[in-house]
């Protein structure tokens, strides 16, 4: 099981920031000896263009940014990723209307995302 220790969650804490609207963050910790960064706003052209500026600041192994997975976003997200060389992991977010099925399809969706070989 993935477990966080206090130690990686006072990382994770006092390595957030907001970004420019308040219910957004970017964050970077260690897991495994790999830096991954999370970057919440991801659609949108400035958007996707500060986050992969926050990733290159963060000299990140592993960049996570939740957007549109079809569309301008995804194109965009493709174009720059292309030019740099990575190869994006596209994962379609499950939306459930009820919280109690959204809260179990979310740490299953985590799992996925924790077994997908990213590090």
């Amino acid at each position: 099981k993935f477990k966080l220790s206090k130690a990686y969650f006072s990382l994770l804490i006092s390595s957030s920031l907001y970004t420019s609207k308040p219910n957004d963050k970017k964050a970077s910790f260690y897991l495994n000896q790999n830096i991954v960064s999370v970057f919440t706003k991801g659609d949108g052209a400035s958007e996707i263009e500060d986050a992969f500026i926050y990733f290159k600041t963060q000299n990140c192994d592993v960049g996570i940014l939740p957007c549109r997975t079809s569309g301008k976003s995804k194109n965009e997200i493709d174009s720059k990723a292309k030019t740099l060389g990575i190869k994006p992991v596209w994962i379609d977010k499950i939306i459930e209307n009820d919280p109690a099925k959204q809260s179990t399809v979310n740490k299953s969706q985590a799992e996925d995302i924790k077994n997908a070989n990213l590090l």
